[in-house]
């Protein structure tokens, strides 16, 4: 059986039920999803590695996926399975986000003081921290994707809510010091990457400069937002990828 693995983002860190998880286990892969904000686990690329070994317990590696968060630890695991063939989803090499709003709170969030405040942000009703998600997210697609859109933002508030302060200092300290510039130039694992052109977390900018980066890449850019940049019609894309169509 081969094996893949799911490099999940922020906040969304429960891949089990994730529609390309379920895909390729359909497809005969033995699925790894480690949750990378599990309590008392130390949010490092180190540890993700030592995990996912573990987790392999000596099998090879054949795919590996990293979404936004988890497209900045892939490459440290890609190191270590040269073999695997890749997907960068939502990502690039490091954070630099196209929303003021973002920047501006995240650079907050280098106080530690501000970030432990946040539990109490996080009380708030639901309706306000949508107002906030909206400022820091803006909505740019069609009236189809408002919908979708509207159920995203409830389910990553929910799930902000539920990540423990600690571990969210760990997140924070690694993004704002990841550039992986460097180590891409190391990588040459087959690999495709997508990114969208109305992404304002990940821009479509942050996967060209991936696939220049990255020798043996293929680059995907469609018109999608960063949570809808890969959905179930890219998943022939992956299929043709990984030599199944």
């Amino acid at each position: 059986m081969k094996n893949a693995l799911i490099l999940h983002g922020w906040p969304e860190h429960r891949v089990d039920k994730y529609f390309l998880t379920e895909h390729l286990r359909k497809l005969g892969y033995r699925v790894l999803t480690p949750d990378m904000f599990v309590r008392g686990y130390v949010f490092d690329p180190k540890n993700v590695v030592n995990k996912v070994k573990e987790l392999l317990d000596g099998q090879g590696l054949d795919f590996a996926v990293g979404i936004s968060l988890g497209g900045l630890v892939l490459p440290y695991v890609a190191l270590e399975y040269p073999e695997a063939k890749l997907l960068f989803m939502s990502t690039g090499p490091y954070l630099k986000a196209d929303s003021p709003f973002f920047n501006f709170i995240f650079g907050l969030f280098r106080n530690i003081g501000f970030l432990k405040m946040m539990s109490w942000v996080l009380k708030l009703p639901t309706p306000v921290l949508a107002m906030f998600y909206r400022l820091g997210s803006p909505f740019n697609g069609t009236a189809e994707e408002q919908e979708e859109y509207d159920r995203d933002m409830e389910h990553n508030i929910n799930l902000v809510r539920g990540i423990p302060v600690e571990e969210e200092v760990e997140i924070i300290r690694f993004v704002h010091h990841a550039d992986n510039t460097e180590l891409l130039g190391k990588i040459k694992n087959e690999t495709i990457i997508f990114n969208g052109e109305k992404d304002l977390f990940m821009p479509a900018e942050r996967g060209r400069l991936l696939h220049k980066l990255l020798v043996n890449s293929e680059l995907v850019i469609n018109d999608g937002e960063h949570f809808n940049v890969f959905g179930e019609k890219d998943l022939p894309r992956v299929d043709q990828f990984l030599g199944l169509a």
